[in-house]
């Protein structure tokens, strides 16, 4: 006798699939670019390949973050990840969700950073050729998980695309104003809240409070007894400033190149850049600023010192 199973009939709603949770990795999952952290401990340890690099940044980004990354381990235990959207991770998978990790970064990085967590049921990764970004990783997910819907944490304007074809945007930023400039015309979800570069955190990257060495450029003046003129006192000042500037590019340069040591510190590691309160993008640029600042000044101030001292 033939088994008869109940048949559904066309008022019994059918269940949708479960959204599938899909994470990006720099500046999400991780409060840093792995790619660039690579780079700087390539440049550290032999600052020609420079030129290397710069050849293999011709042939594309996918070519280049595989060849920084085929010789460039990740400290993957030091690393700054985002506790918020880990914790959120982990709760999401307990409960049953797919997650998947998409990112821009090279394939053996993502999978050498899943295979950490162990949350991960599929990894989306740049291979050379194939940088997986914006819309390129938009049609990679889009392929993988075919009809089921998903949801997306990003955390740039790049991430746009992904977000559409999700219908909803979770966003990690500083704040929830730069949240919904960042998910554009789509609907913002979810926000982890990522603190941002305050004024703050800057000065503690510069290290001001060691500007105090500085203060040796007045001892000529003292054993002179010149520090009644004018002219003098203001060129030490100058000194002094432009000194204190070109330490602290200096001391966020170092910090940069010592990024994974410094995370193995006890207390280093609590440094803006080791911590991720301050990108390496940041990190760069203010370096680079704080030590053209530092000399600008000195040329510019201290011509106009000369002059004064010409027309006395």
């Amino acid at each position: 006798m033939q088994t008869e199973y109940p048949r559904a009939s066309s008022d019994t709603p059918v269940q949708a699939p479960p959204r599938a949770l899909v994470v990006d990795l720099d500046d999400t999952l991780v409060s840093t670019d792995t790619f660039m952290e690579q780079a700087l401990v390539v440049l550290k340890a032999k600052p020609m390949a420079i030129f290397r690099m710069l050849v293999g940044l011709a042939k594309g980004r996918a070519h280049l973050k595989a060849l920084v990354a085929a010789h460039t381990p990740l400290a993957l235990q030091d690393l700054p990840y985002n506790d918020d959207v880990l914790d959120f991770l982990r709760h999401e998978k307990a409960a049953g969700r797919q997650i998947i990790l998409a990112t821009a970064a090279d394939s053996g990085v993502a999978q050498t950073v899943a295979d950490h967590l162990g949350i991960f049921d599929a990894v989306l990764s740049s291979t050379p050729g194939n940088n997986l970004k914006g819309p390129a990783k938009a049609a990679a997910i889009g392929d993988h998980l075919k009809e089921t819907p998903f949801d997306y944490i990003g955390d740039s304007t790049a991430d746009r695309p992904i977000w559409q074809a999700a219908g909803r945007a979770h966003v990690v930023a500083a704040d929830t104003a730069t949240a919904r400039k960042r998910a554009g015309d789509t609907k913002l979800e979810q926000v982890f809240v990522r603190p941002g570069l305050t004024p703050r955190v800057f000065l503690k990257a510069m290290r001001v409070h060691q500007w105090a060495k500085n203060v040796l450029v007045f001892v000529p003046l003292i054993l002179s007894h010149t520090y009644d003129e004018p002219a003098r006192v203001w060129a030490a000042l100058v000194a002094f400033l432009c000194l204190g500037l070109c330490a602290s590019g200096t001391y966020l340069w170092n910090d940069l190149l010592d990024l994974a040591d410094d995370r193995a510190h006890a207390t280093k590691r609590m440094r803006p850049l080791a911590s991720g309160r301050m990108t390496i993008r940041e990190g760069v640029l203010a370096s680079v600023a704080l030590i053209g600042l530092g000399l600008g000044t000195a040329l510019v101030l201290n011509g106009v010192v000369l002059m004064l001292g010409i027309s006395l």
